[in-house]
């Protein structure tokens, strides 16, 4: 299964940062291969990718449960 890791440091206060990532609305469409998404609840909802692998693409539509969510 691919997987990556990034970090990036920003010099602006924490609840800015809190805010934007809060609103998962606003870093959606920020995802790669992201398509679109569904919020079914506030834990709960549906994510819809693209991936390529070579020739090969693949459309994969996942639910996301969040387990937990805190600033």
């Amino acid at each position: 299964m691919p997987s990556g890791t990034h970090t990036t440091e920003l010099d602006i206060p924490i609840e800015k940062v809190w805010d934007f990532v809060s609103d998962m609305n606003r870093w959606a469409p920020l995802v790669p291969g992201y398509i679109e998404h569904e919020i079914l609840s506030e834990k709960q909802s549906t994510w819809t990718f693209k991936g390529d692998i070579g020739i090969m693409q693949k459309t994969v539509k996942l639910q996301i449960d969040i387990t937990e969510w805190r600033e």
